[in-house]
C-alpha cells in the first residue's frame, strides 16, 4: 500500500541519516540510494530533495567533494519544479560550504547569499547559525575583517542547534587567530569546548 512504501522511505532516511552521523560510510550509501530508488518510484519529490541532501553530506563527510556537490545539484534540480524553497535552502547552504571548504570564496559568498535570500523570502530560519556563520569565514578570508566579525556576532545569536554554535565559536577562534588577536582566539577556542563539553548529541 502507499501508506506502508511511505514508512519503508522513511526508514530508510532514518537509517541512512544515522549511519552517516555514526561515519559508517558504506550502510549510509546503501540505505540513501534505496530510499532514491523508492523515492523515485513514488515520484516523492521532497523526500529526492532531502535524500540528495544527505547524500551530499555523506560525501562530504569523506571528502568526496565532487560527488557531494553533484548530490547537492541534483537536489536543486529536484526542486526546480515545485515550491520547496525551506528544502532547497539546505542544499544551497550546502553548496556554499563546499565552495569555502576549498577556498572558492567568490563562490562560496554566492551560494551563501542565496540560501540567506531564500531564508528571507519564505520567513523561514532553516540553517541560519549555519549560514550567518559561513558568512563569517568567507569575509573572514577575503580579509574583511570588521564585517566578518559582524556576521559572527549575528551567527552566535542565531538559531542552530550545540554542533552548529561550537562550530561558530571555533571559526570565530579562527578568525582571531587570522588577524594575530591571539587573547580572543583563545576566548572563543574555549568557548567552542565548553559547547562540546555540555552537548552529547550534535546533529547536523
Amino acid at each position: 500500500s502507499k501508506n506502508s512504501l511511505f514508512d519503508e522511505l522513511i526508514a530508510y532516511h532514518i537509517l541512512s541519516y544515522s549511519y552517516r552521523l555514526v561515519g559508517n560510510k558504506v550502510n549510509a550509501l546503501d540505505y540513501n540510494f534505496k530510499g532514491i530508488a523508492l523515492a523515485e518510484k513514488m515520484e516523492n519529490q521532497p523526500f529526492l530533495i532531502v535524500l540528495s541532501n544527505n547524500l551530499g553530506n555523506i560525501y562530504k563527510n569523506a571528502g568526496e567533494i565532487e560527488r557531494a556537490m553533484a548530490a547537492y545539484f541534483k537536489g536543486i534540480e529536484y526542486s526546480s519544479n515545485a515550491k520547496l524553497d525551506t528544502l532547497k535552502i539546505m542544499l544551497v547552504a550546502n553548496l556554499g560550504f563546499i565552495y569555502l571548504e576549498t577556498d572558492k570564496l567568490d563562490s562560496a559568498l554566492m551560494f551563501t547569499q542565496n540560501a540567506y535570500e531564500l531564508n528571507l523570502k519564505n520567513g523561514s530560519k532553516v540553517m541560519e547559525q549555519d549560514i550567518l556563520r559561513h558568512f563569517g569565514t568567507i569575509h573572514s578570508k577575503m580579509g574583511n575583517e570588521l564585517l566578518a566579525k559582524s556576521y559572527f556576532v549575528m551567527a552566535i545569536n542565531g538559531r542552530g542547534g550545540g554542533r552548529s554554535l561550537s562550530l561558530t565559536y571555533f571559526e570565530f577562534a579562527e578568525h582571531f587567530n587570522r588577524f594575530n588577536q591571539k587573547d580572543s582566539s583563545i576566548l572563543y577556542a574555549k568557548k567552542a569546548i565548553e559547547v562540546v563539553n555540555n552537548k552529547l548529541h550534535f546533529i547536523w
